[in-house]
């Protein structure tokens, strides 16, 4: 089986459980996402002041190397929820399936959390303590609403999307 196949069941089983929560948690869930996605947002405002991204560009997204496993189920969700096209990972080449031939694939409010919290050393270094301290508060906050969204959905919604699916397929845990 393809890291394709294994991305496309689990986007399926995601779906498929998706559909199943009722309309008023949906509702609920929806409400929390877009909190999520406001946090996401805020962690990336703070690292673009310090120009993150040329700082990115020109090292090719050495921390991107794995990030096959790093899109969760909650980060589905958050494409579900507001009904946007899923964008298509590049599964096979050298580095992470979400990098494109201009960078993410995601933009920054739905980018996984490993993704979005994570500086290189050399970004880190740019940070005032001001701005470490913002960064450090806002991926608290982060968190909190990552776990609100889990406890409406009643879903494990943090855990990886392709590992767990690569579970499922081995006999563990259904992904949703």
């Amino acid at each position: 089986m393809t890291d394709q196949d294994t991305w496309n069941l689990a986007v399926a089983a995601v779906t498929e459980e998706f559909d199943r929560i009722p309309p008023s948690r949906r509702l609920l869930a929806a409400e929390g996402l877009k909190a999520v996605r406001a946090c996401k947002l805020a962690l990336h405002a703070v690292v673009d002041l310090v120009g993150a991204a040329e700082v990115c560009a020109s090292c090719l997204g050495q921390c991107c190397r794995t990030g096959k496993y790093h899109v969760t189920v909650l980060d589905l969700l958050a494409y579900l929820v507001d009904g946007r096209e899923l964008f298509i990972p590049r599964f096979g080449q050298n580095g992470c399936p979400y990098l494109g031939a201009h960078g993410c694939l995601m933009e920054p409010s739905l980018r996984p959390f490993n993704c979005i919290t994570f500086n290189c050393d050399l970004v880190e270094s740019l940070l005032d303590p001001q701005k470490k301290e913002c960064l450090v508060r806002l991926e608290l906050e982060l968190r909190d609403c990552c776990r609100k969204v889990e406890d409406l959905c009643g879903l494990h919604v943090r855990g990886g999307l392709m590992m767990s699916q690569e579970r499922t397929l081995s006999g563990g845990e259904p992904i949703a």
